[in-house]
């Protein structure tokens, strides 16, 4: 009986999430004077945004990495606060999300971010946006902050990385799992995700599920804990949230960067649930503040 009580919290804590997910979608404010972009991702077009900074350049450039759903868009306003700081922000949708063509899976989603790089450094982009080749930033939220841990690891260009609320996705595959009930309901969902080919566009819920379990160990971000401890990482994580625990999915990676002690790794909590609604404007304060601390 509890097993399956904690089942149904865990799938209600997705619903909500994407349920609030439309709301930030659809309610959200415009930034100011974004600029299309698109980068060819294996053959596939992949469509975003970009925020110029303001300023004198060359700027030192961010990627911000959508959730697992994401939204055509900026998210809690940070590219538009981070152009106005001096920052260049840069956001697009997965494979297989939104505008993007291609299909939605975790590989093809970890492999879009190198790609971005790889649009960042072009020469004809780092001409029009005035980029700082040797300050590429990741942020990622939820699932794009799991896609930013695990990006950053893989790529030496980039020295700083912050996770909000990131999720682990080799947990979230061992829950599934080891739970027939929560698998069950998970792909469910996910098959009613892929019903609305306008957001995601996929196979099926079962074959997600038996990708993830299959391919754990390739997300298992601890396992990268010796690379990124050579960067600046800033965990963020919200005190209330359910969706992402912060002792099963943070706190590991955490401990084991502080073990090795060979760059910069803080981390802030702030009293709030996953979607960090009440706290938005601190949270766009504590990154910047963050990312100036050295210049």
């Amino acid at each position: 009986m509890k097993s399956k009580i904690t089942t149904i919290k865990k799938l209600l804590f997705l619903v909500v999430f994407v349920l609030q997910s439309f709301t930030l979608i659809f309610g959200q404010n415009k930034p100011d004077d974004p600029v299309s972009i698109s980068f060819n991702d294996n053959g596939d077009l992949l469509q975003g945004w970009f925020y110029k900074a303001t300023g004198d350049g060359p700027f030192s450039t961010t990627i911000l990495l959508q959730g697992s759903v994401g939204q055509d868009g900026d998210f809690f306003h940070l590219g538009e606060n981070l152009a106005k700081n001096g920052f260049n922000a840069m956001t697009y949708s997965y494979p297989g999300a939104w505008r993007s063509e291609g299909l939605r899976t975790d590989k093809d989603a970890l492999n879009s971010v190198q790609t971005a790089i790889n649009f960042l450094m072009s020469k004809s982009t780092i001409e029009s946006f005035e980029i700082d080749t040797t300050n590429i930033i990741l942020i990622g939220y939820s699932y794009g902050g799991g896609m930013a841990l695990l990006g950053s690891a893989l790529n030496g260009r980039v020295k700083k990385v912050i996770s909000i609320a990131g999720g682990d996705l080799s947990i979230r595959a061992k829950e599934l799992e080891e739970s027939p009930e929560f698998r069950q309901n998970f792909e469910e969902m996910i098959d009613n995700f892929l019903s609305n080919p306008i957001m995601v566009r996929g196979s099926s819920g079962k074959e997600y599920v038996e990708s993830m379990i299959t391919n754990k160990h390739k997300f298992d971000v601890k396992k990268y804990a010796p690379e990124l401890a050579k960067k600046d990482v800033l965990l963020i994580v919200g005190s209330s949230d359910n969706l992402v625990n912060t002792e099963t999915h943070v706190m590991p990676l955490y401990r084991d960067l502080l073990s090795h002690r060979d760059g910069n790794v803080s981390i802030t909590t702030f009293e709030t649930d996953h979607q960090f609604t009440n706290v938005q404007k601190e949270l766009n304060e504590v990154i910047i503040k963050w990312l100036k601390k050295d210049e």
